[in-house]
């Protein structure tokens, strides 16, 4: 395939690149979408064709997750390039741009505006002012594209919400001019991100002359504070309130917060405190209760002559403190008010005789941190708001997460970053609850908490209980902020907790810690794996140039390391070691899973091992809990329910829910919807290497017992009609409830996956007799919609039958084959799988298989149009089914000679077939059966001038596909409802049933359907007046139907031709 052509080459050819790329990638259409940042309906859209290009936010999502490079990322991007954007609902005028050669600059620190030179520049609608305000604050971050669409559009967003987004920021661009090398507005798989520099965005101004005054000598720093205060005009976008209380306004909010105080503290030390007081006057007024503030504008007003003033300051802002708080002034507002009594100027530094010890026991900020900004804005936002909604409870955070995914880098990220928040003191205790060393008991956590706040050690209380109360008296109302790392349980840290509003205390933990949030109030942080782009953001900036020189490795080795920062680290430094290595080298070394762990053993030193990292958090847990760790490894899924893990474990299905809850709550297993638990790869490839290999034997053997008889036994409830067609299977004990056809259909979707990989796992590993069973046990269901997963899953059981010599099961598989191709549409292949499942029972002497395979040929012969040949194979399939019994079989062929019967003109003998395999279908409760014949007799009904009488037919038919969850059926009824109405002259309805209906199609992989889901839409338009639509509709028909080889082409053909015309 020329794919480097192909991708700017139409539809069909772009569709069946990206289907290309993604299956050299290994990767399921859900993955791609949940790597690109897209959905998967439009993912699907596009390898389909019915998505003529992608947009380019979408594009570069695709190419950061197939890890395109060259030639071939060039060819998408330029595919993107050619699509027109779509217009928002109610589209903005582009913001003017008066003096377009001079870059436009944003003013963010008080009410939004735009200015090129000295004319304002109108910035259009409430969107496009909300939209450049928040891509503004994030400071040259990306801004997702959901948080966009949310942010909008608080209620109902349009119906193509990321065009109409585009459309917004396309019209910012042309407002703001170029942002340096490139537009000031840019696509990344992240989002949408600003490229202002200092000069054009008065945020970026503010912060580089406060990151400048950190290194500057006093005077230096205290003129570029000045400056950088001065840059403000009020509140951060004080026009946009849809922002007012985002916690990234906060954030900024409190950055001048910080600035202004270090600004008051420069200039009373240069003996110069009325300079500040100005900026002090302004921020007082908006921080009403903010104490450091005051007790600087105090201590200002103090120095500069004016006690009364000073005086008179202090008694307003504790009359607030009084009144709305309900606490008395903090040490440091005390201490002003004491100074300015007593008319004493401030000792250096801002330290006072006899004031408190200030701690500052934060450990260094993590280099190269990248990622996290939606828990650091969510720390924000607790830290912000958490007083106001408990005001007389200490802020508690619990940040939670598995072994090395980040919890103390977060911790002490968001710490540096507001620790001129808590000016009296940070202090930093690990608490080695998941050490190597032991757990550090409360008693000695107190003992050096008391120290770090400045009790004496003689005064330190040797009972654990007054060593508490003694700490919570010592930080009563001190703007404290403490973290307590690495706790072993909620029990751990209860001790050490303050009791007042003033102190803020973030706990990381690898437990829930649960306790903390019933009974304490604690706000719980569950902190995930790095999304892509952000294990991709922290590699770049771990090993820099080599990341950026080869991207698709770098992807490759970020999914290997599980998206864990802890390995990402280790893997860094695996590269910064070998120099003349490439990445594409190591990623092939992690991709031997027997190597990973070795590899990322960080030389040794326990403390950077992921393997010992995980030890740590395994001895914490009881013998039973320990052992399902290491067995639920062995399921060869991606998840697992209580009930496989009973199976695995060999315990009643209780136990196992409680001990896989223990997991969950040590993060060790992560517990999605509807009870089903997966753990990542790099903790599966750990629990791997824990087992025996004749537990091992045993617990699989348990675990494909159990799958297959919970797999009959769904296929029980949902078909009945079919038991005789699958084996015999003995129940289990951890077979779960399924007592309607809704449990059992919803089981058997949540399950379908591993039941896959399952089947293909037995038959390549020594288990190839229950590959064999589980696939026959499969069939019915896998017909329904789920081709690709039956080629897999038959495949595999041909595969195990012929180890076993078995000449019935190959047949059954080949007849699994050959149904799965020819839904696909591959009708050549499918006759070649028929013909040899004919053989295959024709020497075992299998009548009834026989039957089965050529009822399977003569569908074959029926979609290439070839009736008589087709007619005569479900003769003999009729016979044989009678002969033996077969009911299901003798109902299924009757449909199909029925409609053979309709395809050569006998409309009577047609129906009377579908009415016989109406009754068959009913006596023996073949729901799937029935509504296949009822759509049938539709489509005779419909040619027979009855359109309402075949729109009741189809209706349902499509209730009962629905109820049995059919999706391959359910695409039939739908065309069916739409052409009946096309019939009656009902446009709108066969528009929205034929739409509905290729929708269906596209899911469950239908090409067939989706074909003739194109061509009724095309009809539809035609009837509508819209011959550009039909022409589109009919062309999409015409390369599927010219694809699948079968003659409805012609048909489209003249359909085309006659609109063209």
């Amino acid at each position: 395939m020329r794919r480097g052509r192909a991708m700017g080459s139409g539809d069909a050819g772009l569709g069946r690149s990206l289907r290309a790329a993604r299956r050299e990638a290994g990767l399921s259409q859900r993955q791609l979408a949940e790597r690109a940042g897209m959905s998967l309906a439009a993912l699907r859209d596009l390898e389909q064709g019915r998505t003529r290009r992608p947009q380019p936010a979408s594009a570069e999502g695709l190419i950061a997750g197939l890890g395109l490079t060259g030639a071939r990322a060039a060819a998408l991007r330029l595919a993107a390039a050619d699509e027109s954007p779509a217009r928002p609902a109610a589209p903005d005028p582009a913001p003017a741009a008066p003096e377009a050669a001079e870059p436009a600059r944003v003013a963010v620190l008080g009410p939004l505006t735009v200015h090129r030179g000295a004319r304002p520049v109108a910035l259009g609608s409430r969107r496009q002012r909300l939209l450049l305000g928040r891509l503004a604050l994030a400071g040259g971050a990306a801004v997702p594209l959901p948080e966009l669409v949310d942010l909008l559009w608080d209620t109902e967003p349009p119906s193509a919400p990321a065009h109409a987004v585009q459309t917004y920021v396309s019209r910012l661009r042309a407002g703001l001019g170029p942002g340096g090398s490139g537009p000031a507005i840019s696509w990344t798989p992240a989002g949408y991100r600003l490229h202002l520099g200092e000069d054009r965005l008065d945020l970026a101004g503010f912060r580089h002359r406060v990151e400048q005054a950190r290194t500057a000598s006093p005077a230096g720093a205290l003129d570029l504070l000045e400056r950088a205060l001065s840059m403000w005009r009020g509140h951060p976008l004080a026009d946009v309130p849809q922002l007012r209380h985002h916690p990234l306004v906060t954030a900024v909010a409190q950055e001048r917060v910080t600035a202004a105080l270090r600004f008051a503290d420069l200039a009373e030390a240069a003996g110069q405190p009325g300079r500040s007081l100005p900026v002090l006057r302004d921020l007082a007024a908006a921080e009403p209760l903010h104490e450091p503030l005051h007790a600087r504008l105090i201590t200002a007003l103090a120095g500069s002559d004016l006690q009364a003033a000073a005086l008179a300051a202090y008694a307003e802002i504790r009359h607030r403190l009084v009144e709305d708080l309900g606490v008395e002034p903090g040490p440091h507002l005390r201490d002003a008010h004491r100074r300015a009594l007593r008319r004493e100027a401030a000792a250096p530094g801002g330290v006072h005789p006899g004031a408190p010890v200030v701690p500052a026991q934060l450990p260094p900020d993590v280099p190269g941190f990248a990622g996290r900004a939606a828990e650091l804005a969510e720390l924000d936002r607790i830290a912000a708001t958490g007083t106001a909604g408990q005001p007389t409870a200490a802020i508690i955070v619990a940040i939670c997460g598995t072994a090395g995914v980040g919890k103390t880098a977060l911790a002490v990220r968001w710490a540096h970053r507001v620790r001129d928040r808590y000016p009296d003191g940070q202090v930093y205790l690990n608490l080695r609850g998941y050490d190597p060393d032991e757990p550090m008991t409360t008693a000695d956590a107190l003992r050096r908490l008391l120290r770090a706040v400045g009790v004496p050690g003689a005064e330190v209380p040797a009972d654990v209980d007054e060593g508490a109360a003694r700490l919570r008296s010592q930080v009563a109302d001190r703007r404290m902020l403490l973290v307590l790392d690495n706790a072993a349980s909620a029990e751990h840290v209860r001790p050490l907790l303050p009791g007042t509003a003033s102190c803020t205390v973030l706990v990381t933990s690898r437990d829930q810690l649960a306790g903390l949030v019933a009974v304490h109030g604690a706000h719980r942080i569950d902190l995930g794996l790095l999304t892509v782009v952000e294990a991709g953001a922290l590699l770049r900036r771990l090993v820099g140039a080599r990341a950026e020189a080869e991207p698709a490795a770098a992807v490759t080795v970020a999914q290997l390391c599980a998206r864990l920062p802890l390995a990402l680290r280790v893997a860094a430094e695996l590269v910064v070691s070998r120099p003349a290595a490439t990445l594409d080298q190591l990623a092939a070394e992690l991709g031997d899973q027997h190597r990973r762990l070795a590899l990322l053993d960080a030389g040794g030193d326990p403390r950077g091992s992921v393997a010992a990292a995980f030890s740590w958090s395994l001895r914490h847990l009881p013998p039973p809990a320990a052992d399902l760790f290491g067995l639920l490894a062995l399921h060869p899924g991606a998840d697992v329910d209580v009930y496989a893990a009973a199976a695995l474990a060999g315990v009643p299905v209780p136990q196992a829910r409680r001990t896989l809850w223990l997991l969950v709550r040590g993060h060790l297993l992560q517990g999605t919807a509807g009870e089903r638990f997966a753990m990542h790869d790099l903790l599966r490839a750990y629990a791997l290497g824990l087992g025996g290999d004749a537990a091992g034997h045993a617990a699989r053997t348990r675990l494909f017992e159990h799958s297959t008889a919970a797999a009959a036994a769904a296929m029980d409830v949902l078909f009945p009609a079919d038991r005789r067609h699958r084996p015999h299977v003995p129940p289990a004990a951890t077979t779960p409830p399924l007592p309607d056809r809704e449990t059992a259909r919803a089981w058997l979707e949540a399950e379908l996956p591993g039941l896959v990989a399952t089947v293909r796992y037995a038959a390549g590993h020594g288990w190839p007799a229950h590959a064999v069973v589980l696939a026959r046990t499969l069939y019915r269901y896998l017909v329904g919609g789920a081709a690709a997963e039956a080629l897999v899953v038959h495949g595999a059981a041909r595969d195990a039958a012929g180890l076993l010599g078995d000449g019935p099961g190959i047949g059954h598989a080949e007849l699994g084959l050959g149904t799965a191709q020819q839904q696909l549409g591959r009708l050549a292949a499918a006759a070649g799988h028929f013909a040899r499942a004919r053989a295959a029972f024709e020497v075992a002497g299998d009548a009834t298989g026989v039957g089965r395979a050529r009822f399977g040929l003569g569908g074959v012969e029926q979609r290439l149009h070839r009736y008589e040949p087709a007619t005569a194979h479900y003769r003999a399939a009729l016979t044989i089914a009678r002969r033996h019994g077969d009911d299901a079989g003798v109902g299924r062929t009757l449909i199909n000679l029925g409609m053979a019967g309709y395809q050569l003109g006998d409309y009577a003998a047609a129906a009377a077939h579908q009415r016989e395999a109406i009754a068959v279908h009913r006596r023996i409760g073949d729901r799937a059966g029935e509504a296949t014949s009822l759509t049938d007799l539709g489509i005779i009904e419909a040619r027979l001038g009855r359109p309402d009488a075949a729109a009741e037919l189809h209706a349902r038919s499509l209730a009962l596909f629905l109820e049995v969850g059919d999706r391959h059926g359910e695409a039939w009824a739908r065309n069916g409802l739409g052409e009946a109405a096309a019939a009656a002259g009902r446009t709108a309805d066969a528009l929205a049933h034929h739409t509905a209906a290729l929708d269906t199609a596209v899911r469950a992989g239908v090409r067939e359907q989706q074909a003739r889901a194109h061509a009724g839409l095309g009809r539809a338009h035609r009837a509508d007046g819209d011959p550009g639509r039909a022409r589109e509709h009919f062309a999409r028909a015409l390369a599927l139907y010219d694809d699948l080889g079968v003659p409805e082409a012609a048909q489209l053909r003249r359909d085309l031709a006659a609109t063209t015309g």
